[in-house]
């Protein structure tokens, strides 16, 4: 069975308000899934974006900056992360070895 809610004048107000609010933010304004993100002084897509930075480095670049309780992981993920740039960027191996064709 469907229930039905009825909301009061300033509670269907305040709804209406916090929908808008939400679809006039920028994406960029905007988080995802946690606030991993929140406390940095600039975000890592800002400095990514101003350093021109390759999508690897990218990466590594955010998993650095996240503040997330399985730090070991994300610290494992940036550097796989520089082994692909190091692999398909710079065509070394992860010690600086020149790969071979």
């Amino acid at each position: 069975m469907l229930s039905t809610v009825r909301l009061s004048f300033i509670e269907t107000t305040k709804v209406k308000f916090m929908i808008q609010k939400k679809m006039s933010k920028k994406a960029s304004e905007i988080q995802i899934g946690g606030d991993h993100y929140k406390k940095l002084k600039i975000s890592p897509l800002d400095f990514i974006l101003a350093n021109n930075l390759s999508y690897c480095l990218g990466q590594v670049v955010k998993y650095i900056c996240r503040d997330k309780d399985n730090k070991i992981e994300d610290l494992l993920k940036a550097k796989h992360y520089i082994d692909l740039e190091l692999e398909k960027v710079h065509k070394v191996d992860k010690k600086g070895k020149k790969l071979v064709d």
